[in-house]
């Protein structure tokens, strides 16, 4: 299982992002691993590390919460900061989501927790294209259910 796929998906089902190029709302494109060149404006949910939070005493399973990065880029500050904020707030507010992903699962995403606030990772100057990123750090309580 890809944290990252059902965090992809999550901002799908909300409407936050498109991941289909031929999409008919304006939402940015999501991507989960790998961040291409193009589209200017763009979101990437990549696998980070996770967070121990112990054991189970009778059995001796450790309990991970994986970890996740939701990447945002855009040409226009404000406007990629404001979709950072609204995707920030989007995870915020997970609370036992079911989230279906085509050909691979269905998962329950019990909680998210951002480890920190949004942080913004400069501007990219390529030529005459200038883009601005920000990142959102989390972890999630995730499973796989029927």
């Amino acid at each position: 299982m890809s944290p990252a796929l059902v965090i992809q998906q999550m901002l799908v089902d909300l409407e936050l992002a498109s991941n289909d190029e031929a999409a008919s709302n304006n939402a940015a494109r999501a991507f989960v691993g790998f961040l291409p060149v193009d589209p200017n404006t763009a979101i990437c949910v990549y696998d980070t590390a996770g967070m121990e939070d112990g054991r189970l005493m009778e059995t001796g399973e450790k309990i991970v919460h994986p970890g996740i990065q939701v990447m945002v880029r855009g040409q226009h500050y404000l406007e990629t900061r404001n979709l950072a904020h609204q995707i920030a707030l989007a995870l915020d507010a997970q609370r036992k989501t079911v989230v279906v992903v085509s050909g691979v699962g269905n998962y329950i995403i019990h909680n998210v927790s951002r480890t920190g606030d949004i942080m913004s990772l400069g501007l990219e100057v390529e030529g005459d294209r200038r883009r601005h990123y920000f990142a959102i750090n989390a972890v999630i309580t995730i499973n796989e259910t029927t």
